[in-house]
């Protein structure tokens, strides 16, 4: 207690995420310059898959203070961090060389044989510009979000209270699926050599660019056991904005060079919502 009617309470924790490598060593990723994939040498059991970040500091703040018998504000502020999806390393174990497959075709003119399964052709090494790969950016910290709340709440009758609560959020680095080897928008109809990286054909980062925005106003009526009822009674008001769904769910932005084009009402926006529970 700072001041006689003012509870102030403040918080801290660390969480600690470790460097993700593949237990195989098959898995595969692009390197900083997206040219080649690392490692070289496959089983890579040790190798990094990304760079480490040990920045999880969460703080946490939150106050109460009694206005008058009646009346109480309450609020609050804290970060908080949402581990990496352990499909999007798995996902990476799909890239060449270990995934790679060729299919080859015995016609009168090129005869397969075990002693000669590609006939002699040269499809078994398919073009640079047309291997498609997963691949994760060097920087792909964990989905981090900042919220806020504020509350005033006021006791009306005997064990009836109503609250006016305000919630928001701002949630960043949530990955997304960018098609960062897409030819630009005005280039139709699309060939392979339009493609900004010619070293590949398509490049999906799962990219930790995407953000979303939440606001909701909530009115909460809570009855306390009384004279054998019970109730809780609230009414949310929302909006809920953000980019595309998760990369694991398909999530991709439909402009790869404009990320804020898709920036609207999220598919899970749901601007009124009631609940009601009651035993009597």
């Amino acid at each position: 207690n700072i001041l006689p009617k003012l509870t102030l309470n403040l918080g801290v924790r660390y969480d600690l995420y470790t460097v993700p490598v593949s237990p195989t060593g098959y898995a595969t990723v692009l390197n900083a310059t997206q040219t080649a994939l690392v490692p070289t040498q496959i089983p890579g059991k040790n190798y990094k898959l990304v760079n480490p970040w040990h920045l999880g500091w969460v703080p946490r703040v939150g106050f109460d203070y009694p206005v008058t018998h009646a009346w109480v504000a309450r609020g609050g502020f804290g970060i908080f961090y949402n581990p990496v999806q352990t499909n999007s390393y798995t996902l990476l174990d799909t890239n060449p060389p270990m995934s790679s497959a060729a299919i080859f075709n015995s016609s009168l003119s090129t005869q397969l044989s075990f002693a000669n399964p590609s006939g002699g052709g040269s499809a078994a090494s398919p073009a640079p510009n047309t291997v498609s790969v997963v691949t994760l950016p060097p920087y792909f910290p964990p989905a981090a979000m900042n919220q806020w709340s504020l509350d005033v709440g006021r006791t009306l009758l005997s064990g009836t209270a109503f609250d006016i609560q305000y919630v928001g959020n701002h949630t960043y680095h949530l990955d997304t699926s960018w098609y960062s080897n897409q030819p630009h928008a005005s280039v139709n109809p699309f060939v392979a050599a339009d493609r900004p990286n010619q070293h590949f054909g398509s490049i999906r980062t799962l990219y930790p660019g995407a953000w979303s925005n939440y606001d909701g106003l909530n009115l909460d009526l809570t009855q306390r056991f009384n004279r054998g009822l019970t109730m809780n009674l609230s009414y949310t008001w929302s909006k809920y904005l953000d980019i595309s769904e998760d990369s694991n769910d398909g999530g991709a932005p439909s402009n790869p060079y404009n990320f804020a084009f898709d920036y609207g009402n999220s598919p899970i926006n749901a601007p009124n919502r009631f609940v009601g529970s009651w035993v009597y």
